[in-house]
């Protein structure tokens, strides 16, 4: 058998140790786009060694080459052929590679000062995701009242409006939760450039009705995050979220806040809105019971907006 260049011979173990990491190489150098290199297929010394030495090092020229996100079926391959398949479950138990989604082919590369999170930052990847789903979508909620500078709450997760249904994603710290429109504003959703990849994200009248709408936190929290919104809203924007989402409940919601809220001028907006619909009786807090009803907005205050903690 050849030896390695310490005299030691290379035996099963080494060949076979070898060779997967020659196939973890080639998988992604083919993810890449780059033509792998032909595997000397009686093990030559100088190829084995040359290029193990190269897997090491081979993350970090992905994250360099600024993509993260690719499907296993763009990888070539014989029909039948489980290489690919466990090249990449190789990969997966180094922490190197993660799939996103349950019996999907779509995995992100995680380079190695990412690891110890799960995935490298989701401005990273998930514009690529969507775009591979063909699921249109826009960073939203909190998620997107935090990049528009309200700093009152960080949110533990990343909020994504979609409009399909979908699971959340977890992966070592970081979670994805998204929450389904059918129809999304584009005239109400901005590219981020400049990042790592382009990042689709809601304006700040659209957060406001989403806010309104979906309630993920409480009608105190919500209450301090409009007021840090208000001056980036203006009214035609306002007025063209609530038409856009046409719910009279989530309306009342946001109406009644942004009075609370001393925001006269985004508030008065609300009101010609709902002129002349019929108001029921909306709980300002989804969760929570029966209490007594605001006369202007038929808003049932069941909640303490002093405590917004």
């Amino acid at each position: 058998m050849r030896g390695l260049s310490d005299g030691r011979l290379l035996d099963r173990e080494d060949i076979r140790m070898r060779l997967n990491e020659l196939l973890d190489l080639a998988v992604l150098q083919i993810v890449l786009g780059v033509r792998p290199r032909p595997i000397d297929i009686c093990y030559s010394q100088h190829n084995l060694l040359q290029m193990a030495d190269s897997a090491q090092g081979f993350v970090d020229q992905v994250q360099a080459s600024g993509r993260l996100l690719f499907s296993a079926d763009e990888i070539p391959h014989r029909p039948g052929s489980r290489a690919v398949e466990a090249a990449l479950r190789r990969l997966a138990a180094r922490g190197a590679v993660r799939r996103l989604l349950t019996k999907s082919p779509v995995f992100v590369i995680v380079p190695p000062e990412h690891r110890s999170m799960g995935l490298p930052p989701v401005e990273w990847w998930l514009d690529d995701l969507m775009k591979h789903l063909g699921q249109p979508y826009y960073v939203g909620l909190l998620s997107a009242a935090a990049d528009a500078g309200s700093s009152h709450f960080a949110p533990m997760e990343t909020q994504v409006v979609v409009s399909k249904w979908m699971r959340p994603i977890e992966c070592g710290r970081l979670r994805l939760r998204f929450f389904q429109r059918a129809h999304i504003p584009e005239d109400l959703v901005s590219t981020k450039q400049g990042l790592w990849a382009p990042l689709r994200v809601g304006s700040p009248a659209l957060t406001a009705v989403d806010l309104a709408t979906y309630a993920p936190c409480s009608p105190g929290q919500t209450l301090l995050i409009l007021a840090d919104l208000a001056a980036s809203i203006s009214r035609r924007d306002l007025w063209k979220a609530l038409d856009t989402r046409r719910t009279v409940p989530a309306a009342q919601r946001l109406g009644f806040l942004l009075a609370r809220a001393g925001q006269e001028k985004l508030t008065s907006v609300v009101r010609e809105w709902l002129a002349g619909r019929k108001l029921a009786a909306v709980p300002l807090d989804p969760g929570g019971g029966p209490a007594e009803t605001d006369a202007e907005w038929g808003i049932q205050v069941n909640a303490n907006l002093e405590a917004a903690a």
